[in-house]
């Protein structure tokens, strides 16, 4: 699966709250850094998310590759976030990725946007 189709897949099970799909687009030891939960490993920082989420939707804006670096993409898109504790987020989020050499599988991701956003 090319770098692009994981992002596209990566946002689908994003979306979804799928647990099992999300952890398939990240390589073993992969990390998270958002503005909501900090820097963290994959697998407790979907837990939490999922966790905290009664629904999310993600509407795709652009996917761009780096021209200097083949494994350094970015996926912007308008993101709707509905928390369990009534907090809800409607912005457009960019979302940096890292991919690991080997696997083509995502390292690092960090996501990126106005925390004033949420209301």
């Amino acid at each position: 699966m090319g770098r692009e189709e994981v992002i596209r897949s990566y946002l689908q099970a994003m979306e979804n709250g799928d647990m099992a799909a999300t952890l398939a687009c990240f390589a073993l030891g992969a990390t998270v850094k958002s503005p909501v939960y900090g820097s963290m490993p994959v697998e407790p920082f979907y837990e939490r998310l999922y966790g905290d989420t009664t629904s999310a939707k993600v509407d795709i804006i652009n996917i761009y590759g780096s021209v200097a670096n083949e494994n350094a993409w970015a996926a912007h898109f308008d993101y709707k976030w509905t928390r369990k504790d009534g907090q809800s987020l409607a912005s457009s989020l960019v979302d940096l990725f890292t991919f690991d050499e080997t696997l083509g599988k995502i390292e690092h991701l960090e996501i990126i946007f106005d925390r004033g956003a949420m209301k």
